[in-house]
């Protein structure tokens, strides 16, 4: 009720405010430098059944690299290193 889950879609680019701009680190959050500040801010969302998105493990481990636009190589390296860490 007091708005934090919509202050924080707002500030990870979710949602987009309907007037002013969010500052962080002392710069304007823009589509342009939205990849940039989702490197270091994340959203775990209240209830896990609205949060995976995809069919697979695979799939879904997979989602966060490749939304950082990172290359196809590098996607799959992390997926590996993040699902041999959790010994699946």
């Amino acid at each position: 009720g007091a708005g934090k889950s919509t202050f924080f879609l707002n500030i990870n680019g979710v949602l987009t405010p309907k007037s002013g701009k969010i500052i962080y680190k002392g710069k304007a959050i823009t589509k342009k430098n939205l990849n940039e500040l989702r490197k270091n801010i994340g959203i775990v969302f209240q209830d896990a059944d609205n949060q995976i998105i995809a069919s697979t493990v695979l799939a879904e481990v997979s989602f966060g690299p490749m939304n950082l636009k990172l290359p196809k190589d590098e996607v799959i390296k992390r997926v590996n290193e993040a699902l041999d860490y959790m010994n699946i």
